[in-house]
C-alpha cells in the first residue's frame, strides 16, 4: 500500500512539474479560450482559431469606446488603465462583462457600461469552419488626463 501511495504521488509530482514547465515556454501560444456552453467553465482551444472582430477593426472599437465614454465632472490628474473582460457569444453579443483591473469605481462602472453596449460582433471560429463560437476577449481602456 506504502509503495502504490508513493508512485501516485511521484507520478503527481512528475505532471505537476510538466504542467508547469509548459505553462513557462513560450512555444505554446493559446490566442482565446473558448467557455463551455453546458457549465460556463473555460477551456483551452485549438490555436488555430479565427478571433473575434469588432465590426470594422480595432480602430473603429476604440472610436467607439472614445464617443461613448463619458467622464465625470472631476477627472483632472486621472490616469491610468481599466481592463476589461467580457465574452462574445456564437451569436456576436457581448456578455459577462467585468473590470480585471480598474482605476476608481466612477471610471469602473462607465468603462462596464461602454463595453456592454458595444454592438454585434463577428463571433471566433475554427479556422475551416463557419460554425461560431463563444470566445473571451479583452480590452484596455487608457484614461490619461493631467
Amino acid at each position: 500500500m506504502k509503495k502504490a501511495f508513493l508512485a501516485f504521488v511521484v507520478l503527481c509530482c512528475i505532471g505537476l512539474t510538466a504542467s508547469c514547465q509548459v505553462r513557462n515556454t513560450n512555444e505554446l501560444k493559446i490566442d482565446s479560450i473558448q467557455l463551455n456552453d453546458d457549465t460556463n467553465a473555460v477551456e483551452l482551444i485549438d490555436p488555430i482559431q479565427i478571433d473575434p472582430q469588432f465590426p470594422g477593426g480595432v480602430d473603429s472599437m476604440y472610436a467607439f469606446i472614445a464617443r461613448n465614454f463619458r467622464l465625470p465632472q472631476r477627472c483632472d490628474g486621472v490616469k491610468g488603465t481599466i481592463w476589461v473582460q467580457f465574452v462574445i457569444e456564437s451569436d456576436g453579443t457581448v456578455s459577462n462583462a467585468e473590470v480585471m483591473q480598474g482605476i476608481g469605481n466612477e471610471y469602473n462602472k462607465e468603462a462596464l457600461r461602454v463595453v456592454q453596449m458595444m454592438p454585434r460582433w463577428t463571433p471566433s471560429r475554427f479556422a475551416g469552419s463557419k460554425t461560431p463560437i463563444r470566445s473571451q476577449y479583452a480590452v484596455p481602456i487608457k484614461i490619461d488626463f493631467e
